[in-house]
């Protein structure tokens, strides 16, 4: 199974304040699929970006086949320790479509989605990133993918 992690523990803290750890997860699923409406087939990957809360021993889930097109059959297999979060996708293609391959640009979705929900940055400043990152095309040896949580002063 293809995995992408992407540990973000360093959130703005204006950006953040006052919102539970459910409320950013919550937050940053619905913003990925979001990104993902311009590049749907069948909505199979849209569909399998979902979140998994531990908030303070009460596990919760949510957003998992909630948008239209084919159903994904099965939910995101890793848990959230106590009092994290994590959003992500159970779907085989999912790592290939936010990192591209040598055949095909990238579809950034969840670190831009991620940095935008937990950084300043403005959406103008994450578009710019995401374009930069399909332009930079398929991979090839050497590649260097976008840092969309670096905030340039």
């Amino acid at each position: 199974m293809s995995e992408i992690r992407v540990t973000h523990n360093k959130f703005d803290a204006d950006k953040v304040q006052g919102k539970s750890t459910l409320q950013i997860a919550m937050e940053i699923t619905s913003q990925v699929k979001s990104l993902l409406t311009t590049h749907v087939r069948t909505g199979r990957l849209r569909n399998s970006y979902m979140w998994k809360v531990d908030d303070s021993g009460e596990k919760k889930k949510g957003d998992f086949n909630n948008m239209g097109g084919t159903i994904q059959e099965s939910e995101l297999s890793v848990e959230a320790e106590l009092n994290n979060g994590v959003v992500g996708s159970n779907c085989e293609y999912a790592v290939y479509a936010e990192m591209g391959t040598r055949y095909m640009s990238p579809i950034p979705a969840l670190r831009p989605a991620a940095a935008l929900i937990t950084t300043n940055q403005s959406w103008e400043q994450i578009a710019k990133k995401i374009a930069k990152e399909v332009e930079l095309g398929k991979l090839f040896e050497g590649r260097e993918f976008t840092n969309f949580f670096e905030v340039k002063s």
